[in-house]
């Protein structure tokens, strides 16, 4: 279908108004339909006309949303398609990438390598890695500029690209703009801070450092990868720090390593320490080359926490997500969060009221709420709620109301160790095999499957929910930590 539109110039002209990053309009759905008094001085009679206004006019003004909005009041048909394209939501179910699959060039990229989540490293035994401090901080590439991941000049760094350039501007250098902590914050508040001056419009930064995590020559960039792998980088980056302590420069610095050798234990010790020190996390390098996309070769491993937290609220989502969940609101220490990145497209409920009130399992790091795990709570509560209903109606008929209950008031214990429906039919499946295995051994079974002398079912049903219990442990032993 892109392909297909490849000679149509206005369908063009959107893709790149929606995909490119550097493009932005500073306005939204909400803002749109904000009421003004600034008349507009502009005439827009198209939507061609209307892109070109908004990639010069960003900023969002009142003046900005007048003239937009004159635009959009003469709109008859296909409005909610034109107000997805000028405020850059509308969903295409595509990417950048995608689109230039299709037709070549088309929207400028800048690709830098990215690390996959912990659950997804294999390590051979034997295999060398090495193991660095996880930054946090906002991610810059240095070629000639300090460009952002989504490919945008930072601005007010001239006091890092001079000391740069001093060291070898023939070099690519990845890393992270972080503020110079020098009055001990926490690793969150040195972040927010950071951010808010390397985001603002100040001539000067010179609050940020630059601390660099990987280098290799500028000219291999285009190849999309480097000639070296990790373990020779890995020296450029030792002469680097060399080159910094002699020239005693102030604005750049090398990133922490901590570990590098074949022993995998040393994964989750390091990562300890690394919480006691405040750190974000560690970051694994495979021996591979750099390649400017998600790899296998770069691990990101950071600890996460989950907490319950009671649903007030369900904001229906966008685009083809729309008639779905696209967030959930959930009450934080008297705020207001909307939650809702752990959700995939099997994830994404019908937006109904029903899951208010019911808690729901986030994960976070310190104090800010990031994700929706993949275990929640809500799942858990339909679990049980699905099982109690089988047992009163179906299982009932096979034995008294006494054991549903008992395997009712289980299934809901079940739950403190991510218990699900599935673990709630296994146990009863296991407790009706002891019965009959005890029973038949004790000759106590009929020839219809019946029993002879009637028995209590209740003390197989607790105690093959204790002998479960280990093994949802044992085989849940992996997800004590949940890595993003």
């Amino acid at each position: 279908m892109i392909r297909d539109g490849k000679n149509d110039e206005l369908f063009k002209k959107c893709l790149i108004f929606l995909l490119d990053g550097n493009i932005t309009t500073g306005i939204s759905k909400k803002k749109i339909q904000k009421r003004v008094s600034t008349a507009p001085n502009a005439t827009i009679s198209s939507l061609d006309e209307a892109m070109e206004y908004l990639k010069t006019h960003n900023t969002g003004t009142d003046l900005d949303v007048a003239n937009v909005r004159e635009f959009m009041n003469s709109i008859e048909e296909d409005y909610e398609i034109y107000e997805g394209i000028i405020t850059k939501s509308l969903k295409l179910g595509c990417d950048a990438k995608t689109v230039n699959k299709a037709i070549p060039g088309l929207i400028e990229q800048w690709e830098v390598q990215l690390g996959s989540a912990f659950n997804k490293l294999k390590l051979r035994d034997g295999e060398w890695f090495s193991l660095s401090q996880k930054m946090n901080g906002n991610r810059a590439s240095y070629k000639a500029e300090l460009i952002s991941r989504q490919g945008k000049i930072f601005t007010g760094m001239n006091h890092i690209i001079h000391e740069l350039e001093t060291i070898d501007s023939d070099m690519f250098y990845d890393g992270e703009l972080i503020r110079k902590n020098i009055d001990g914050l926490s690793d969150g508040e040195n972040f927010r801070i950071g951010t808010g001056i390397i985001n603002s419009d100040t001539v000067a930064k010179p609050e940020i450092k630059f601390v660099v995590f990987d280098m290799f020559p500028a000219d291999e960039l285009s190849c999309g990868k480097s000639s070296k792998r990790y373990r020779d980088r890995k020296k450029k980056l030792q002469e680097l720090q060399e080159k910094i302590s002699e020239q005693k420069l102030e604005n750049t610095e090398v990133v922490t390593m901590v570990y590098e050798g074949t022993d995998q234990s040393k994964i989750m010790e390091h990562l300890d320490e690394a919480t006691n020190l405040g750190w974000e996390g560690l970051m694994l390098n495979k021996n591979t080359v750099y390649e400017c996309k998600r790899t296998l070769g770069l691990i990101k491993i950071k600890k996460f926490y989950t907490m319950d937290l009671q649903i007030i609220g369900i904001l229906e989502g966008d685009g083809r997500l729309k008639g779905t969940a696209g967030a959930i609101a959930v009450k934080f220490r008297d705020n207001i969060v909307n939650v809702g990145s752990g959700f995939d497209d099997k994830s994404c409920l019908p937006w109904t009221g029903i899951l208010l009130g019911l808690p729901v399992s986030e994960a976070y790091m310190e104090d800010g709420v990031c994700r929706i795990t993949d275990r929640f709570s809500m799942q858990q509560a339909a679990a049980v709620a699905l099982f109690v209903l089988l047992q009163q109606i179906l299982f009932a008929q096979m034995y008294g109301r006494a054991d549903c209950h008992a395997f009712s008031v289980c299934a809901l214990a079940g739950c403190a160790w991510q218990g699900n429906l599935l673990w709630f039919l296994i146990h009863m499946l296991l407790a009706l095999t002891l019965l009959a295995a005890v029973q038949l051994c004790r000759r106590n079974v009929t020839p219809d499957g019946k029993l002879h002398v009637p028995k209590p079912f209740i003390p197989y049903i607790v105690v093959t929910f204790w002998v479960q219990i280990p093994v949802m442990l044992y085989l849940q032993s992996g997800s004590v930590y949940i890595y993003a």
